[in-house]
């Protein structure tokens, strides 16, 4: 019960963030909007893992591999260096060279693949799906057109 405090504080965390985004006019306000929403049902998904309710168990068998277990153990200072500064930094540069969207595909599949050692399969249709979310709500709910990256910038006629 107690890790279930967390997900639970950051829902109220939230939807602070959620009521104080309405103080701004509509366009200021969509971006705050968005990730309050989101981050509420992905903390909600959560509760649901940790409370072990039938999604909840469904959505933690889909995301575990079946030797998760074994690979709890301790990450060396090089690793968890590499994990913190050297993804963010590839995902940044690689959104430089091709573009968000492309960038965002690759770095999810190769994150979870290599560093999560997930399957190919489940990495490759997490990371197209968040890659298809990422485009809808950027494209269509808030018709912001994304960095396309100094490769497609230089091809553009």
């Amino acid at each position: 019960m107690k890790n279930q405090y967390i997900p639970l504080l950051l829902i109220l965390l939230m939807t602070s963030i959620l009521i104080g985004a309405y103080n701004y006019d509509s366009s200021a306000r969509a971006l705050p909007v968005l990730v309050a929403v989101f981050t509420i049902m992905l903390l909600i998904v959560e509760l649901m893992v940790q409370a072990k309710t039938h999604i909840g168990v469904r959505v933690k068998n889909f995301l575990e591999t079946e030797d998760s277990e074994e690979n709890q153990e301790s990450i060396s200072i090089g690793r968890a260096l590499i994990y913190s500064v050297g993804w963010p930094g590839f995902l940044v540069a690689l959104s430089a060279i091709i573009g968000i969207l492309p960038a965002v595909l690759i770095y999810i599949f190769l994150s979870l693949n290599i560093v999560a050692r997930k399957s190919i399969g489940r990495s490759l249709v997490v990371a197209l799906a968040m890659t298809a979310l990422s485009w809808f709500l950027f494209e269509f709910v808030m018709s912001y057109q994304l960095y396309r990256g100094i490769l497609m910038n230089n091809l553009a006629w």
